[in-house]
């Protein structure tokens, strides 16, 4: 587990992280096709404190995210880093 790996570590690589937390999430919840892939193309973006930014691939799967999928999302990034933690949510702007 990725927690016992880092011990105190307060900067934990949140690359790490997140895919630990994403590996839960998929091997753990009931997803729809739609919500494995908003999931899987998902990123985190920063981790400051006890607060984690994951970007979003849409502005819909953000929606998503921030309603029925939170609390599954949160735990998994918790659990992933061994202690509790705020989960913001934005959507990636498309870059043209």
């Amino acid at each position: 587990m990725l927690a016992e790996r880092m011990g105190d570590d307060p900067n934990p690589d949140i690359d790490d992280v997140w895919n630990e937390a994403r590996t839960r999430v998929l091997r753990g919840e009931r997803l729809t096709a739609q919500e494995r892939c908003w999931v899987l193309l998902s990123r985190p973006v920063a981790a400051v404190d006890d607060t984690v930014l994951l970007a979003a691939p849409t502005e819909f799967a953000r929606v998503a995210f921030e309603g029925r999928m939170h609390v599954m999302l949160r735990s998994a990034v918790s659990d992933a880093l061994g202690r509790p933690v705020l989960l913001a949510i934005t959507s990636r702007v498309p870059v043209h």
